[in-house]
């Protein structure tokens, strides 16, 4: 699984700027190789044109990494859940995680960090901070 860099993080959501959210994205992924993140950001089609609405890790402690960056003030959000995890298919359908491994597995680790128009580089160096150190303690 390719981990990438903070440095690329930075990088990513700097090329957010037509959507008002580049500053955001320049700085974040500097430091992400520092930290030694055990996570990945999720892969994005190389095209002009991105809302970058949504910024996405998939972790491997979602659920501690979710109340470490909420201890330092970063609200994050989960985006992604699975159809099978809400309760109209559970009881119409009797699905069970079990049955769609891969979507429960994804639904796991996907945690959203803060991006939007307004970030200011204060709001960024922030978030990569706490990312650094929240990865360093997830990871130790």
């Amino acid at each position: 699984m390719r981990k990438p860099t903070l440095a690329a993080l930075a990088l990513t959501l700097a090329a957010c700027g037509g959507a008002g959210n580049a500053p955001a994205g320049a700085q974040t992924e500097a430091g992400e190789a520092e930290a030694g993140a055990s996570f990945v950001k999720t892969q994005v089609a190389d095209f002009d044109g991105h809302a970058w609405h949504l910024y996405v890790l998939q972790v491997d402690a979602r659920d501690r990494f979710i109340e470490e960056l909420a201890a330092r003030g970063i609200g994050t959000s989960v985006h992604f859940i699975p159809l099978h995890h809400l309760s109209h298919y559970r009881e119409r359908y009797r699905y069970k995680p079990s049955d769609f491994p891969e979507a429960t597995a994804a639904f796991e680790r996907i945690v959203s960090l803060p991006i939007y128009p307004r970030m200011t580089d204060a709001d960024v160096a922030r978030v990569i901070e706490a990312v650094r150190d929240v990865a360093r303690e997830v990871r130790s």
